[in-house]
């Protein structure tokens, strides 16, 4: 049963992530060229926030900047939920529909809002790409 639903499952991402289900209105943007990052607030008014941020995607870990910390304890309420796929044209996104459960942290409650996965990581370590990469989106409970 395992095998067989991580089958499916699987089947169902690449079918998803295929360029004819991908919702072009949504991908005016990308990673390298005319479309990439440097050029993201000039791409459209709604991306002209990105002409500002200091501390947005997509950034470089550099690990001998790094430092130790030593954050709260990370407290997690997972639930099942029904998901809504969505291909973007750059990444699948799984909403959870605020059904997922939750984080903790420290005095801080997040929903579980959606997840989503790139194919060629959208950060990068050192400056070297991984393969994929996943984000799990929350939002604060207030």
């Amino acid at each position: 049963m395992i095998q067989y639903s991580l089958t499916f499952l699987l089947v169902t991402i690449f079918f998803l992530l295929s360029p004819q289900h991908a919702n072009a209105e949504d991908a005016p943007w990308g990673y390298v060229g005319e479309t990439g990052p440097e050029h993201w607030g000039e791409l459209s008014p709604a991306l002209s926030i990105c002409s500002q941020g200091r501390e947005q995607s997509p950034i470089d870990i550099e690990t001998s900047m790094t430092v130790k910390a030593e954050p709260p304890a990370l407290v997690l309420s997972w639930q099942a939920f029904a998901p809504a796929i969505t291909n973007s044209g750059h990444s699948l996104e799984i909403s959870t529909q605020g059904k997922a459960g939750s984080a903790a942290v420290g005095n801080r409650t997040y929903r579980f809002v959606q997840f989503h996965f790139h194919h060629g990581s959208e950060h990068r370590i050192n400056g070297k790409q991984m393969e994929a990469e996943i984000h799990f989106v929350l939002s604060v409970v207030i």
